[in-house]
């Protein structure tokens, strides 16, 4: 699957929109793991941005791989249901899962959504970060 910069960004934006505004909507459910989720993708702070390394952006850029598809099965599980529970848990279930695909690559929620944060203003680390996805999806 080929990407070109613009869709990236785009698709670089969505996801932490998706991470953030799926955290705040089960807070909203009042679900306890939702709290924790929540905790965890706080808002990225960017305002001193330090060098991101070739390593952190491939690690990164795994992350992304894994939480990208994360969140496409569970958007087409919840999707075929009309069940309010279960709704509630697959979304649960789905930010549990996001939040360990982050952290097996070496990384905390904080950490990731402030790489993307970057990625998405930098468009040197944007066809970096392209090269490295692009990668990770053609191996797979």
């Amino acid at each position: 699957m080929l990407f070109k910069p613009c869709a990236l960004a785009v698709s670089v934006a969505a996801l932490v929109m998706t991470i953030t505004l799926s955290s705040s909507a089960m807070v909203v459910a009042g679900t306890s793991s939702a709290r924790s989720a929540a905790a965890l993708y706080a808002q990225a702070d960017v305002s001193s941005p330090r060098p991101i390394d070739d390593a952190m952006l491939k690690r990164t850029a795994a992350a992304y791989v894994k939480v990208r598809d994360i969140a496409e099965r569970a958007q087409q599980e919840i999707s075929s249901t009309d069940d309010t529970a279960r709704k509630e848990q697959l979304v649960a279930q789905s930010e549990s899962a996001k939040v360990e695909a982050v952290k097996h690559e070496g990384m905390d929620p904080q950490e990731y959504n402030a790489v993307l944060q970057l990625v998405k203003t930098d468009s040197a680390l944007q066809q970096k970060f392209l090269s490295y996805v692009q990668e990770l999806r053609h191996a797979s």
